[in-house]
């Protein structure tokens, strides 16, 4: 992903086509956890504009897997029609922290 730009009013970062895009974000687990308690569930809602042809994929770092802990979890987008929308992306408690302590990632792969 490239730096914060502002479109149509709206602070985003975009996505290359065929690329990973990364985002750290702060860990909101207990302090000290390496991932949200067993059994835990979450809906994270991630805003869009819809510029592509095929759904692009969302991923939660998990420590375990290929892409270096990557784990798709949700397909989103792909009607093109450049309108902004709201994906709710379900998730259980399976992400880990990432190589600090204190925070995890996030990743688009837009194809």
């Amino acid at each position: 992903m490239v730096s914060p730009v502002a479109e149509d009013g709206t602070q985003c970062r975009k996505a290359l086509a065929g690329k990973w895009g990364a985002v750290r974000i702060k860990a909101w687990w207990k302090d000290g956890d390496l991932r949200p308690p067993e059994g835990a569930r979450f809906v994270l809602a991630v805003k869009y504009k819809d510029t592509v042809a095929k759904p692009a994929t969302f991923h939660i770092f998990s420590g375990l897997g290929k892409n270096f802990g990557y784990w798709n979890i949700h397909q989103f987008g792909g009607a093109a029609d450049g309108k902004w929308k709201t994906a709710g992306i379900p998730c259980l408690g399976t992400w880990s922290r990432g190589w600090s302590a204190a925070w995890t990632r996030l990743a688009i792969r837009r194809r």
